[in-house]
């Protein structure tokens, strides 16, 4: 039998039954993934951060491709 994963989650099979995991973007909202610090052999620790086009200043942020 296969060991279960400590950081997985179980989730519902169905989509419908799987709750909203954060609310819809406002205009010219945005979220950005901001990635921290860390040692190499360590898990990627991230973090979701909803930002506005509009504040002042902008946002700063790296656009990164994953093609």
């Amino acid at each position: 039998m296969a060991s279960k994963d400590p950081n997985s989650e179980s989730l519902p099979l169905h989509p419908g039954q799987i709750p909203p995991m954060y609310q819809p973007l406002a205009a010219k909202e945005i979220r950005l993934l901001v990635i921290q610090p860390g040692v190499f052999r360590e898990p990627v620790r991230c973090a979701l951060k909803t930002v506005s086009l509009d504040d002042e200043p902008p946002p700063r942020f790296e656009a990164l491709s994953y093609c």
